[in-house]
């Protein structure tokens, strides 16, 4: 649900709008139609329908959105406190808290970078959801080999990715191991997802993305058809904050959160660019804290700035850019885009200005070329050099 204030065509009059989140049409565009309020409705609200737009403007911003904020908060809060409550019991049986501690603990010992002495940043991620399936399923760890099948419907259930799912029956199996020996029992983990269960997960996590597994890739001619706007209030276009976003990370190919940090770089410590060299060309140079079974000094990838759109991105760096939900992108860009949208449009659109391969998979910071290949290529787009006309030159016969 939302808000809206809209003003008359001569700005001499205001209405408040109600707009309701309805589901999807048969296209996936959402269905969000306008209530307006009448007086009675606004006075509740706190305004007055005799005021000017300005005065009710002022109002919006400076009131009414922050206690409707307040409001979602709070119904938010609610909600949590009460699935806490509802899980509390649940997870006291299955995931006691000394043990929890201790294995988290038991994690950093064995898994923490050597230096830092921090966790991977992905690992809390998979911990946390470790433990939602933990308290669901509501199996002991020397059970785990017995009943895989109640493990394996909990990532059909909640439509999880066979990757993602990969990633924390890691952690269901760590978990297993350290209770076991704890409690000094048998532990055997479970089997990993093969044959007719990994279908079921797959074909489940397909359903949620209906459209694809995968982000379309986002082209420039997408990009500058969508309308965007500086006004805060204008929930009709895209903030200029947003779509500001989505062109750097199509003109310089960045992972989200590599254009997060370098958002927060106030130091250069992962980001820098160079001073151009003798052919004039400067590089955007970024450190890939991704690349964790690398040294810092191969962690670093180089982005010439060769055309116009990335001298534009990299001026949008130093401007107002700020990361937009999926949600807002899936509203104004489509259902078939999310935020990887611009870095998988990156490859295609420079194969079509005439850069090598290899060399936009150096851009990318792949350790491979078949890295690129396999998930950045577009499959359906073919490019191709005219051979020269030569004398004699193999032609197909007609049929």
């Amino acid at each position: 649900m939302g808000w809206r204030l809209k003003p008359n065509k001569s700005r001499t009059s205001w209405s408040l709008h109600h707009i309701v989140d309805k589901g999807k049409d048969k296209n996936g565009k959402k269905l969000r139609p306008a209530r307006v309020l009448a007086d009675s409705e606004i006075k509740a609200h706190g305004f007055d329908p005799n005021w000017s737009y300005e005065a009710a403007l002022k109002y919006y911003r400076n009131t009414f959105q922050a206690e409707q904020s307040k409001k979602r908060e709070a119904e938010k809060m609610a909600k949590a406190k009460a699935r806490i409550n509802d899980a509390a019991v649940v997870k006291s049986a299955f995931l006691p808290d000394d043990l929890v501690q201790e294995f988290y603990q038991y994690l950093v010992d064995r898994f923490a970078h050597p230096k830092t002495g921090e966790l991977p940043d992905n690992y809390d991620s998979f911990w946390r959801g470790t433990q939602n399936l933990i308290a669901e399923v509501q199996l002991e760890p020397w059970n785990y080999s017995m009943y895989p099948n109640k493990i394996y419907s909990y990532a059909v259930k909640h439509q999880y990715s066979p990757s993602w799912f990969k990633k924390i029956l890691k952690f269901v199996n760590l978990w297993g191991f350290y209770v076991c020996n704890k409690r000094q029992k048998a532990f055997l983990p479970v089997p990993p997802l093969e044959g007719q269960w990994r279908n079921l997960v797959n074909e489940s996590y397909l359903e949620v993305k209906k459209d694809g597994a995968e982000s379309d890739p986002l082209t420039f001619e997408i990009l500058e058809s969508i309308p965007f706007t500086e006004d805060e209030s204008d929930s009709e276009k895209m903030k200029g904050r947003h779509w500001r976003y989505m062109y750097c990370c199509l003109a310089l190919g960045l992972r989200p959160s590599e254009l997060d940090r370098i958002l927060t770089d106030k130091k250069n410590r992962v980001h820098e660019i160079t001073r151009p060299d003798k052919n004039g060309i400067q590089f955007l140079k970024v450190f890939q804290q991704k690349l964790i079974h690398l040294e810092p000094k191969d962690r670093w990838k180089s982005i010439p700035i060769l055309y116009d759109q990335q001298v534009l991105a990299i001026e949008f760096l130093r401007s107002s850019i700020a990361r937009p939900l999926t949600k807002t992108i899936h509203n104004f860009v489509g259902p078939r885009f999310g935020n990887y949208a611009g870095r998988k449009g990156f490859l295609d659109w420079l194969l079509s200005m005439g850069q090598k391969f290899e060399n936009i998979s150096m851009y990318l910071g792949h350790t491979s070329l078949d890295r690129s290949l396999r998930s950045y290529k577009k499959k359906g787009v073919v490019y191709y050099d005219v051979p020269e006309k030569k004398k004699g030159r193999a032609r197909l016969k007609s049929a």
